[in-house]
């Protein structure tokens, strides 16, 4: 017993160490550093976003890190990590608004995240969702905080994301115009300046604490110009987030900013300028897809090509050197890529979808350029007077989405690579007319085009692939030939004339297969193993001569069908009128004399063996009867003696 409980407490020890190991971290202050900004903190943690860190329980290091971690990961700032809200010199309200400043802590209960400015927020939300970013408006914050342990400028110009912003008694300008050191700048909804100002007034920033809300519970007048992230491998320390040495020694100047036309654009940029961007590109021929005001990476592969076509650095970041080449007069531009056979791009997508604006396409577009397309294509050049090659150049994608583009003059019709009803029941009636064997596929292919052309073959006429509206007319009326081969049985044929064939085979005991009407193999290999008996040539196609031999064979063994009689001989298999429905039928007349008097005879014998059954039935029901009458009184007489002698003795 005292064995186990000293087991248990070296367990119970374990566990609890280990539980103490895993969350002891939560509760350590994180350690302040004098070179943090709420710049810096912000390009830390859009950083983490896009190098796709993982959110990890507990977790504080670069690349595995919790709500609090990712804070605390950038030069442990946050203070206590399970009360950063606490350990922040100034809060506010989430319901009150929230302050026009980079890297404001945002509090709810439970979790933390960071204001990266623009409305837009990251956090770290669960082993799920990893690192977010999104709008600050869809999680339910409660609170915003400034973070311990960072400094949040008063009063001058930022570099944030490749764009100037100007705080103003602690918050950026945004949505308005200011003259700041004899120049006229305007920020937008977003606070990004229209241009940049001179280097050296980033320099002069002031990063003394102040005040922006009625909650300041401390302050502190840290002023340190230094922007930079806890992770240096990131692109954001070259266009994203300055790094900026504070020497003491130099002095701010004021002179007159000189004014860039351009903003650097990179991945995760939103804006108007990335609109701009885009629908250049476009124009250009390098951007082939929805014009939005996101750099994704569709809009990141755009530029990298116009850089390598330009010969400039490929780094897919349209910088101020990219972005004069793009809009210059002279950029390069894509030449139209022909779309043929085997494409699957965007502008295949767009031409199948206008292809069947017009009437010429009949699938689902899908962006794939297969046979359908290019038949269509060919038709929409044929009928907007262009040479018919079935590849789209510039010529044919230009007219294509004229306003004067012509529709298909054949609309209605029935063409190769339709599908659908219409289709189905033309292959029905070619399949009636035996031009075609096989079932419906609701597919104008191969077979159906092959079938269309021995029908036309039959009719006299040209070759086409399509039936117009008097075509199909005429082909379902009773005018419309038959195949030429119409009475050659064969593979695939359906019909009552198939089945008249199946049963005279079976009443020769050479086939075994269902009755249904279908020439399938069982069938065909019956023909031709009857073929090679009779003599015949083995085609396995039933011909006029073959069903004269098979009629002769059959009246050789007595055996004939004919309206509704039908002649039975004892050698013929009664498989043959189980299928066929006549077993049971009155058309099944008995005409053969040998058979009839077998039959009456049969019938005579039967009465006679049940009329001597009865008799002897009879006559041992009397002899019963009369043992019963005359053996009662003789046993009764014997018992009664044999009582007597017992009760005198």
């Amino acid at each position: 017993m005292k064995k186990t409980l000293v087991t248990f407490a070296k367990s119970f020890a374990a566990i609890a160490m280990s539980i103490l190991l895993t969350t002891s971290s939560l509760f350590i202050p994180c350690a302040s550093a004098d070179s943090s900004t709420g710049v810096g903190l912000s390009a830390h943690v859009l950083n983490a976003y896009y190098d796709g860190w993982s959110y990890v329980y507990g977790g504080s290091s670069a690349g595995a890190v919790d709500c609090s971690g990712l804070i605390c990961t950038y030069n442990g700032v946050g203070g206590i990590r399970t009360s950063m809200l606490y350990s922040s010199p100034e809060s506010g309200y989430i319901c009150n608004g929230i302050p026009n400043i980079h890297g404001l802590g945002l509090y709810q209960p439970g979790h933390v995240g960071v204001y990266v400015g623009g409305g837009m927020a990251v956090d770290a939300r669960s082993e799920y969702y990893g690192i977010c970013y999104q709008s600050v408006y869809t999680k339910s914050w409660t609170s915003w905080f400034k973070v311990a342990g960072v400094n949040y400028p008063n009063t001058g110009w930022v570099k944030f994301q490749g764009d100037s912003y100007y705080y103003e008694n602690g918050e950026y300008l945004a949505s308005t115009s200011r003259e700041i050191d004899g120049g006229y700048y305007t920020f937008d909804a977003y606070g990004r300046s229209d241009y940049a100002p001179d280097e050296s007034a980033y320099l002069a920033t002031d990063y003394s604490s102040v005040s922006v809300s009625t909650n300041n519970n401390s302050s502190s007048s840290t002023n340190d110009n230094s922007f930079s992230s806890s992770d240096d491998s990131y692109d954001y320390n070259n266009y994203n987030d300055d790094s900026y040495t504070d020497d003491s020694t130099s002095s701010a100047t004021s002179s007159k900013p000189t004014k860039s036309k351009y903003t650097t654009l990179y991945s995760g940029y939103m804006g108007a300028d990335v609109k701009k961007l885009q629908t250049r590109l476009k124009t250009l021929g390098f951007f082939d897809t929805d014009v939005t005001d996101f750099y994704g990476s569709l809009t990141q592969t755009a530029v990298c090509e116009f850089q390598e076509a330009a010969s400039l650095d490929i780094t897919g970041v349209a910088d101020e050197e990219t972005l004069k080449a793009v809009y210059a007069d002279d950029a390069p531009v894509i030449q139209f890529k022909e779309i043929t056979l085997g494409d699957y791009t965007e502008d295949s997508l767009k031409a199948q979808q206008r292809l069947q604006e017009l009437g010429y396409f009949y699938d689902d577009p899908t962006g794939y350029f297969g046979e359908v397309t290019a038949i269509a294509v060919s038709q929409f050049q044929s009928a907007n007077g262009l040479y018919s090659t079935g590849v789209i150049d510039s010529l044919t994608y230009d007219l294509l989405f004229d306003e004067n583009a012509i529709s298909n003059p054949n609309e209605g019709n029935v063409s190769y690579g339709m599908k659908g009803d219409s289709v189905r029941a033309i292959q029905q009636r070619l399949i009636d007319l035996r031009y075609l064997v096989g079932t419906p596929t609701e597919e104008f292919d191969d077979d159906t085009l092959s079938a269309l052309h021995s029908y036309q073959d039959t009719l006299g006429i040209e070759h086409t692939d399509y039936l117009t509206k008097d075509d199909i007319n005429y082909l379902y009326s009773s005018s419309a030939p038959k195949s030429p081969d119409y009475n050659m049985l064969q593979m695939g044929y359906i019909g009552d004339d198939v089945k008249d064939i199946q049963i005279k085979l079976m009443a020769l005991d050479m086939y075994d297969g269902l009755l249904n009407g279908l020439y399938d193999e069982t069938t065909r290999l019956a023909v031709l193993s009857a073929q090679k008996k009779f003599g015949l040539e083995q085609t396995g196609i039933v011909d006029e001569y073959f069903i004269k031999t098979l009629e002769t064979e059959q009246a050789q063994m007595n055996i004939s069908t004919s309206g509704e009689s039908v002649v039975i001989s004892e050698t013929i298999n009664a498989k043959v009128f189980e299928q066929a429905g006549y077993l049971n039928s009155e058309s099944v007349i008995l005409k053969d004399k040998n058979t009839q008097k077998a039959v009456k005879l049969a019938i005579i014998g039967l009465i006679i063996s049940m009329m001597i059954v009865v008799v002897i039935m009879l006559n041992t029901t009397s002899k019963k009867s009369i043992r019963k009458k005359y053996a009662y009184p003789v046993y009764t007489q014997r018992y009664n003696k044999k009582r007597e002698k017992v009760i005198r003795r």
